[in-house]
């Protein structure tokens, strides 16, 4: 991995909220007296440390109390500057279930570093920790109220670190995108400028009566057979038997995304984010890494390019600026084709996070730095200044 170089400062694992167990967070302000070199711990999550699958993770403690985030800026925390700097806030995907804005993979510092921008990386509750759907007991879609949360931090604390609250793009990849169409949903204020959506799987989504369903199943695997004692278990297990019954719930359910924002529109009645610009993009293959090659197109339409379109033609009605985009780069030796996730090594990480990973078949990372090194400043410019440049074959671009 690159050092962070003289001309950037990361600070990570930043608290940017409290909140007990299955309960609502609360936010908190930047201690500058605390030590934020070290990467901060992710969501309780299975997770096999140096599996490749996804890319080069890194090392990532795990615990309940992960409300932190990273930021990445080439301006030191309180440092004047004549001209604050665009700020990039990034929502991971995996699937509402993995992942963290500590791992290696979500590290913004090279997108930071060379377009003199400041990136800001979060993580929020995952899997049951963040979706467990029983209202009047636990508290609906916390992890959509951990991101809001987090985006209300950078507003209040992101100008001491060199960045401009009224310039912020919000953005995210595949459950983080998704996510990011939600919160764009509920904001009341013109929090955020523009928005940059990654693969969100827009067709999916969790009606709260078969959320109820999923959490008495549960609460029956943590109760030994009970929902009642299960309930009353919640608070009181180790993460270890809370990840265990939901992982027996997703096997009796076959269903890899059985917690995720519940009754949750990306569509509202009402448009009242004061949101300019948007990019929605889709992978031509965004199917391949889930279902048998026979249907990969029709879920890459239901799922995907068929939802993005409908709502970028939304966001068109409400005055915002928004394009729809299609990647059409393939990873040579792929089988998956153009495949979900082929959007990541092209901005986060670094270029040797990435060969290894199921989606980028026999691309090294001298590959991947190419495609970098084309990616990265269209990214820097749409933060900037609102205009997408990019090609749908960014392997095309010989600048």
């Amino acid at each position: 991995m690159p050092e962070i170089k003289p001309s950037l400062h990361a600070y990570r694992g930043v608290p940017y909220a409290k909140a007990e167990r299955f309960a609502e967070p609360h936010l908190l302000s930047f201690d500058a007296s605390l030590d934020y070199s070290e990467r901060g711990p992710m969501c309780p999550q299975f997770h096999v440390e140096g599996d490749r699958k996804w890319g080069d993770t890194g090392h990532c403690e795990q615990s309940d109390d992960c409300l932190v985030l990273s930021v990445y800026t080439p301006v030191a925390y309180g440092e004047q500057v004549a001209e604050l700097l665009p700020v990039f806030v990034y929502v991971h995907g995996g699937a509402y279930r993995h992942g963290g804005s500590e791992q290696k993979l979500s590290d913004l510092s090279e997108l930071a570093e060379r377009e003199h921008v400041v990136c800001v990386s979060i993580s929020y509750r995952l899997g049951c920790f963040g979706y467990l759907y029983d209202p009047g007991f636990v508290p609906v879609n916390l992890a959509l109220q951990d991101q809001m949360t987090a985006l209300r931090w950078v507003v209040a604390n992101i100008r001491s670190f060199g960045g401009d609250p009224s310039r912020i793009t919000l953005g995210g990849q595949s459950a983080g995108a998704q996510s990011v169409a939600f919160l764009l949903a509920e904001l009341k204020e013109p929090l955020v400028r523009q928005a940059l959506l990654f693969s969100a799987p827009l067709g999916l989504g969790l009606s709260a009566s078969k959320a109820e369903k999923m959490a008495a199943a549960f609460y029956r695997a943590l109760g030994g057979g009970n929902v009642d004692a299960g309930r009353q278990k919640l608070r009181t297990a180790s993460s270890d038997e809370l990840l265990a019954a939901q992982y027996a719930m997703e096997q009796q359910f076959r269903k890899g995304m059985a917690f995720q924002p519940v009754a949750c529109r990306h569509i509202p009645d009402e448009w009242r984010c004061g949101l300019k610009r948007a990019v929605v993009t889709t992978q031509a293959d965004d199917g391949s890494l889930y279902v048998p090659r026979l249907i990969r197109g029709l879920v890459t339409w239901y799922a995907f390019a068929h939802p993005s379109g409908k709502y970028v033609r939304y966001l068109l009605k409400q005055g915002v600026r928004a394009q729809y985009h299609r990647f059409t780069w393939q990873a040579e030796g792929s089988s998956y084709g153009v495949a979900h996730c082929s959007e990541l090594p092209l901005f986060a990480g670094y270029a040797d996070t990435w060969p290894g990973a199921i989606f980028m078949g026999t691309a090294d990372a001298s590959t991947i730095a190419r495609l970098r090194d084309a990616f990265i400043p269209r990214l820097g410019l749409y933060l900037r200044t609102g205009e997408w440049t990019v090609p749908s074959d960014i392997s095309s671009v010989t600048d």
